[in-house]
């Protein structure tokens, strides 16, 4: 299995060669949801349902993804079955699996017992054929009923064009085996881009300003009020559509450090970062954590260096992570940091002679021209080091009010998962701490974004209570 080949990243990529077919298929979708039957269609889901919390109560099902690829592995099978584990006896889960192959059926089995769970809070649905990440949350968001009735049937709203393997099947499979809905939004998200809260629906700027985009040539006078009119039809009236992001970011230049007797080249790649916002999810920087004391509370990553391989790299520094602070600051939020950092996977760079970096590649280009400015020369030989973001913001949260707050957290034997875990707590949590997940993070995503939280309930002292958005 090759890691790379699963990567997330966002339908708003820095892929010029994409944006005419996103921005073609936008378009047709939302000349199609101006058509009376569609416009119909909007406000019958309105009138029944509004967007499951990302934060308060306990979820209840959970959906989790175990690929054939993934299931082998047993770091992975470590994770999923902390996630399992970590969550209250009341959870139960949709786990998507290839359950016809008896030995994905014997490991994920294994799973559930090493989980201290029966069978019988296991809703399995078979994923067979499919070629698929294990990265749920990005697939859809969640509705539930506006009046807070129990309900069997959950909606599943899919993005308007999900282009991830073969992810954008997950929910038509869901939906056929458990008799779930399953509804296009005409709009384009990520599930890791689009944060609901107690009070509003955080989305990245670069979703914004994709479905802003589209928009513009149906409504050049007030696009922006055209994107929030179409998330408030589609998904949910009783929340504020909150982008969160900056103009225009740059990605970050790479930074050059002595390495013996090579010079040590360290960048991150151009799709980790995003257009108009710092990391390309906002799920990878940004913690809603709901209402602590009465106050809606946040946390957002402060970049600190990364001193793995010696000398100070802090390929972060530059990003917009203060005007994301800003931002919620100005609604309302108390804003706390946390450490976010960079790291490798490997202890030894790749090397490569500075003359066959070719100028004609982004990443190489950009590499051989930061090299040489260092006084590299054509016939030295360097090392590369890709980076990945190490995240503590990237969390599954249970906010039950009276009942406590409850954080399940990644970590990767770190020194930075002690003071991240320590800085929940001082909220008032209990952190649940998931094994090392250093190689999932890699490929741009943790405990957050494994999972797909498909309703939400109060808790009592008693048993579940209502379900709530």
């Amino acid at each position: 299995m090759r890691l790379s080949d699963y990567r997330r990243f966002s339908s708003s990529r820095r892929l010029t060669e994409e944006v005419p077919r996103f921005r073609s298929l936008r378009e047709t979708l939302t000349a199609t949801a101006a058509t009376a039957q569609s416009a119909t269609e909007a406000q019958d889901a309105r009138a029944s349902h509004v967007v499951v919390s990302g934060v308060l109560g306990t979820i209840s099902p959970l959906l989790l993804v175990c690929p054939n690829d993934f299931i082998t592995w047993r770091p992975f099978r470590k994770i999923v079955t902390g996630i399992m584990s970590a969550l209250s006896e009341k959870t139960d889960f949709i786990v998507c699996a290839d359950w016809q192959s008896p030995d994905a059926e014997t490991k994920l089995r294994a799973m559930v017992a090493d989980a201290g769970l029966t069978m019988d809070r296991i809703r399995p649905v078979d994923i067979g054929g499919l070629e698929v990440t294990p990265f749920a949350q990005d697939i859809c968001v969640c509705l539930t009923p506006r009046d807070a009735a129990p309900a069997d049937r959950f909606v599943f709203l899919e993005p308007l064009d999900f282009q991830r393997r073969d992810d954008r099947e997950i929910c038509d499979r869901v939906g056929a085996a458990l008799s779930h809905d399953v509804r296009a939004s005409g709009l384009e998200f990520q599930g890791g881009n689009l944060l609901c809260t107690d009070r509003h629906i955080l989305i990245g700027a670069d979703h914004f300003e994709a479905n802003r985009e589209a928009m513009a040539p149906t409504d050049p006078t007030a696009p922006e009020q055209a994107v929030r009119m179409a998330f408030k039809t589609s998904l949910d009236d009783t929340r504020a559509l909150f982008p969160l992001g900056a103009p225009q970011v740059p990605v970050p230049r790479p930074i050059v450090r002595p390495g013996g007797s090579r010079k040590a080249v360290h960048y991150i790649h151009p799709s980790a970062i995003g257009l108009n916002q710092p990391i390309f999810h906002i799920d990878m920087f940004v913690t809603p954590l709901g209402p602590i004391g009465g106050i809606p509370t946040a946390l957002v990553g402060k970049p600190t260096p990364s001193h793995q391989h010696g000398p100070e790299v802090d390929l972060l520094a530059g990003l917009p992570f203060d005007t994301v602070v800003r931002a919620l600051e100005s609604a309302g939020y108390r804003v706390l940091r946390n450490p976010i950092t960079t790291a490798t996977l490997r202890a030894n760079g790749q090397p490569r002679r500075v003359r066959d970096l070719s100028p004609s590649d982004d990443i190489e280009g950009a590499l051989r021209e930061s090299v040489v400015a260092q006084g590299a020369q054509p016939t030295d030989h360097v090392e590369i080091f890709e980076h990945h973001i190490l995240t503590w913001n990237n969390v599954i949260v249970e906010n039950r009010g009276s009942s406590g707050l409850h954080v399940v957290m990644p970590t990767y034997d770190h020194p930075h998962d002690a003071e991240c875990a320590a800085i929940y707590e001082s909220l008032g949590a209990r952190v649940s701490r998931l094994p090392d997940m250093t190689r999932m993070v890699a490929l741009r995503g943790a405990a957050h974004c494994m999972v797909r939280d498909v309703a939400r309930h109060h808790e009592t002292d008693a048993d579940v209570g209502p379900r709530i958005a």
